[in-house]
Order: structure tokens, then sequence, then C-alpha cells
């Protein structure tokens, strides 16, 4: 999956659905973004005319693997190629972040996470929307969702909280079937209600937005130092051994 195949999807029918649906899921999440930092990691460019983002400086970084483009097509380019594990962003900089379609292609998930929180600031927040584990879409190679490595929405809680995050809010979406033959027709939008009333689990996507988990340190306390003093029986017995 690189660059010119998710250009491909979210071109099709298919994929204007799916930028539908999760422009809602963002938006509803975030309804704007009024920050000094607003950064972006993956792929977000469908949804970014979508949200209302008022940032004195906002990026876009793209991995290597996936490639990258240029953004917005007209003006300024924000976007930058970035390793996952060393984002050129300071301590403590950015304080509003999406990821999408970035966290299920990482190779070192932990390292990248750990990245995140670097760069978040304290009061920052992030929203992480990954593939569902448990539904069709990552199962089928032919829409992004089916490659990477998906989550289940307890899995994401898990290495969200292991990588130090609070979970502020949960939500899932793509309740769809992923077909252009199907996702237009009254049988796709009667299937669509029923996983949404009855197997809400099946989404094709979790999201989870965290924020910054700061923990107040303590200096380590200074250890004891046991002060050794001679015995008098070796005293005794060194002084009869200096006489001979």
């Amino acid at each position: 999956m690189d660059i010119s195949d998710l250009l491909k999807f979210y071109a099709s029918s298919l994929g204007t659905e799916v930028q539908n649906r999760l422009a809602t899921l963002i938006t509803d999440l975030w309804p704007s973004v009024k920050c000094n930092t607003f950064i972006c990691h993956g792929f977000p460019f469908p949804f970014l005319n979508e949200m209302a983002v008022e940032a004195e400086r906002m990026a876009v970084f793209m991995s290597p693997h996936i490639g990258i483009m240029n953004w917005p097509l007209e003006g300024k380019n924000i976007t930058a190629l970035a390793e996952e594990g060393d984002l050129p962003l300071g301590d403590d900089s950015v304080d509003r972040l999406l990821l999408l379609h970035s966290l299920e292609f990482c190779q070192n998930p932990k390292n990248f996470l750990r990245e995140i929180w670097r760069v978040l600031a304290p009061e920052g927040r992030a929203i992480v929307i990954v593939p569902n584990r448990r539904s069709l879409w990552s199962h089928l190679t032919h829409t992004p969702f089916g490659h990477g490595n998906p989550y289940s929405m307890g899995q994401l809680s898990s290495v969200l909280k292991e990588n130090q995050f609070d979970i502020c809010q949960k939500i899932r979406s793509l309740y769809m079937i992923p077909s252009e033959f199907w996702h237009n027709t009254p049988t796709a939008s009667i299937a669509e209600a029923l996983n949404k009333t009855f197997a809400g689990k099946l989404s094709g996507v979790v999201a989870i937005e965290v924020k910054k988990r700061i923990y107040c340190g303590t200096l380590p306390k200074e250890r004891k130092r046991l002060l050794i003093t001679p015995s008098p029986i070796r005293a005794k017995l060194s002084s009869r051994d200096d006489l001979g």
C-alpha cells in the first residue's frame, strides 16, 4: 500500500463514502481545531478540507514506505517525509495530532507511540484511527484498511495505555459493506444499520482520542552510606602481627 493506492481508493465511489463517514467521526471528536501547532501523520488529506482548523503551524508527516505528495495543491507545501521513530519536532511542541493510515503501517509501534508522546504537549491531544481487527474491512485487500496491522478496540486501548496515554473518548465507524457494487444499494443500507445496531464491534475502524499522561516525578532518595569502623579484635590481631 503506497501513495498511489491511497489516492486511487479515495477517488473511487467507495472511497468517497468512506471519506464522508470518517470525516464525520473526526469532527464528532473535534468539532474545531484551534491551537498553536497541529500535526498529522499518515494520509489525512481527504479529511483535512472537512475540518475547521485554525492553527499557527501545521504540517503533515508521511512514512517513507508510503511515499509523499504535495499538499495543498495550491499554496505553500506543508508535507514532509519522516521516519516513524524520529519526528523532526521538539519536545512538548504539538497541541493536536491526528494519526490516520499511520499506526497500522508502523514497523515498531512502541517506538512510534513513544515519539508521539515526546512531541505532544502536556495538555495536547491526539486522535488515533486504525482498521478494526474484527471487521470484514481488515480482511479485504482492495481497500487501505486491509493492509498493515489492524487492532481491536481493546488492543488499541491497551497499547496506548502502555505508552503513557490517557483515554479520553472511544468511537467506531464504517459499518457499510466494503464493496463498490453493494455500497449504494438498499441491501447495503439495511446491512449497515443492522451491523451498527446489533454488531457494533464489527465496525470497519476504531478510533480513540487520547491525551498525554504526565506523572509527578520525585527525586530518588539519597542512599545512606554505612560507616565502617575497625573491629577491636582485628586491631589487636594486627598489632600482634606487627610485633612479630
